[in-house]
This record gives C-alpha cells, structure tokens and sequence, in this order.
C-alpha cells in the first residue's frame, strides 16, 4: 500500500516505514548486532529486576523504621521509667518527706 504525496510521488504509510527502519537496524551486520541488542536487552532488564527489588526491600525497611519512631513519639515502647527510678531510690510518686 503506497500514499500519494504533493509531489506526484507515492511513499510508505508511517508504520510501513517504521518496521522497515526496525528491520534494517536490527540486521545491521548480520545476526551479531541483532544478537548483541538482546544480550543488551537481557542485561538492562535484569539490572532493572534487581533494583526493584532493592527499592522494594529498603522501602519496607524505612517504613518499618518510620512505624517504629511513631510508637515512640506516642509513648509505646519505651523504658518504664518508673522502674528505673525506684532502683535509684527515688519514689516520684509521693510527697517528698519535710516539706
């Protein structure tokens, strides 16, 4: 299938030309270039799976880590304060003795 243009000459629809720009630039130089694109394709593709899953990990490990600051910000988790005084011998929950 040919497109007439202003010219008077015929040419390709765009996807025709498209493919055949595909097609030449995959058979460059036999199958080696066409060989060398997919091992490139291969490789670019499995650095991509890796850092995904990389990502994946370190943003549960921030989110987990986030979660964990906002408990202590509230005031779970931390050291029952109480305890630690009284082994000092200080009892903050009476009045002091003499005033």
């Amino acid at each position: 299938m040919t497109i007439p243009t202003q010219g008077g000459g015929t040419r390709a629809p765009k996807a025709a030309r498209i493919a055949a720009k595909l097609q030449r630039l995959l058979a460059c130089s036999g199958g080696a270039s066409g060989q060398s694109f997919v091992e490139y394709l291969i490789v670019v593709g499995a650095c991509a799976l890796v850092e995904m899953i990389g990502f994946t990990q370190y943003g549960k490990t921030v989110n987990s880590d986030l979660a964990a600051n906002a408990k202590h910000i509230e005031g779970e988790g931390l050291p029952n304060t109480e305890n630690i005084l009284s082994s000092l011998g200080a009892d903050y929950n009476t009045a002091p003795v003499g005033a």
